[in-house]
């Protein structure tokens, strides 16, 4: 059965929902890589959707159709459950995840699935709570003898001054379910810490302060399965992206066995399963690498990744439906991460980027969502 699905039609369901860090964007690349992938000669993809749905993914003609889903999230068994219905009303082959929150609700309630519907490689939610938790995952590490920046918790508050005695500075304090550079501020000395720990003292929000990494991003980005790697690229930024800690623009592909060692040593580590973005950074002489966090999700750069050759999402319904996986490498090559808009194609173009190893070559066969997200922030401008 799997093989003739190989050989025909195959239907993915892409339950993006409302889930509070679901990103419509990405879930365009992931249609976008799926359409262009070897499983079947036709894809289908639908999308499951709450809230308002972007222009940009209701044009693109990668998309067979888009689904109404329960706006309200808060209950959490029924939201699943018409995710569930709906796989089984458009018959479809796999579902799979975008979001950090859909993969833990797709591994929670794998059961609520009709039998045929093939699920995307899932982490159990120990391993999840673990990868989303930079706190967590800090812990899980020093254990382990896995390299990371030094880092401690924030809390409690009456002995941070103590604990960060003998801790180098700068550093960084991260809240601790931090995504996207966001939350992130570097403190150069003890008192401006202390001063941010008084404000945040009562507050529900969790941080840890990191020793500050002096050098370059690097990222290895993965699908697993039980700890065992699949597929893998590594990427590296050509350049600092341009506000601190935001995600990177450019980047560059590359083959680097100490990254490749410590990735594979961490997924196996967590016996992790699924796709995964793990941000890690050299030192400034490039003598050692540090994991520094994991997104158990579909990342911004994975267009790039298809580029350079290792189709992701393609490769994960592959896993789903039980059909052969051979890991075919990749080839370094230089990407644009960004979005279509005259600024950052003038950047690409400066960076020394081919413009079709950027967003550019994904648009020409589905150029509405792209013309319509570059009016949408000429509109923006223009307003502000």
């Amino acid at each position: 059965m799997a093989h003739e699905v190989a050989r025909s039609l195959l239907r993915i369901m892409i339950p993006d929902g409302n889930f509070p860090d679901g990103n419509y964007n990405h879930t365009l690349k992931v249609a976008r890589s799926l359409v262009r992938g070897s499983i079947a000669k036709t894809v289908l993809v639908h999308v499951g959707v709450g809230g308002d749905i972007p222009a940009s993914l209701r044009l693109s003609r990668h998309v067979a159709a888009i689904h109404r889903l329960p706006d309200a999230f808060s209950d959490e068994t029924a939201y699943v459950r018409a995710v569930a219905e709906l796989a089984s009303d458009v018959r479809a082959d796999v579902v799979l995840p975008v979001s950090e929150e859909g993969h833990r609700l797709l591994s929670r309630y794998r059961s609520a699935f009709a039998e045929g519907i093939a699920l995307a490689p899932l982490s159990d939610e120990r391993t999840l709570r673990i990868a989303r938790d930079k706190g967590r995952l800090a812990a899980f590490m020093e254990a382990r003898d896995l390299p990371h920046p030094r880092s401690l918790p924030m809390r409690p508050y009456a002995t941070l001054r103590d604990r960060l005695a003998d801790v180098p500075f700068p550093v960084l304090v991260k809240g601790t379910q931090s995504k996207g550079g966001f939350d992130i501020i570097r403190c150069d000395d003890l008192e401006s810490v202390l001063a941010f720990a008084r404000e945040q003292q009562g507050g529900e929000k969790e941080y840890i302060v990191e020793s500050f990494v002096e050098g370059t991003d690097v990222c290895f980005c993965v699908l697993a399965v039980d700890g065992q790697v699949v597929a893998h690229t590594i990427q590296r930024a050509l350049q600092p992206p341009s506000t601190p800690f935001s995600p990177l623009e450019f980047i560059q592909f590359v083959r680097d066995s100490q990254v490749e060692s410590v990735g594979r040593n961490l997924v196996r580590a967590l016996g992790f399963s699924g796709m995964a973005c793990i941000d890690m950074r050299y030192n400034a002489d490039q003598t050692s690498v540090y994991v520094l966090e994991i997104n158990p999700r579909v990342w911004g750069s994975m267009l790039g990744s298809l580029r350079a050759g290792v189709n992701f999402p393609d490769l994960a319904c592959r896993v789903a439906l039980g059909l052969p996986v051979e890991d075919m490498g990749y080839t370094p090559t230089s990407y644009s991460v960004g979005e279509l808009g005259v600024k950052h194609i003038w950047r690409t173009i400066q960076a020394g980027i081919p413009l079709r190893h950027s967003c550019m070559a994904y648009g020409f066969d589905d150029p509405l969502p792209d013309l319509t997200e570059f009016a949408r922030m000429k509109l923006h401008q223009f307003a502000r």
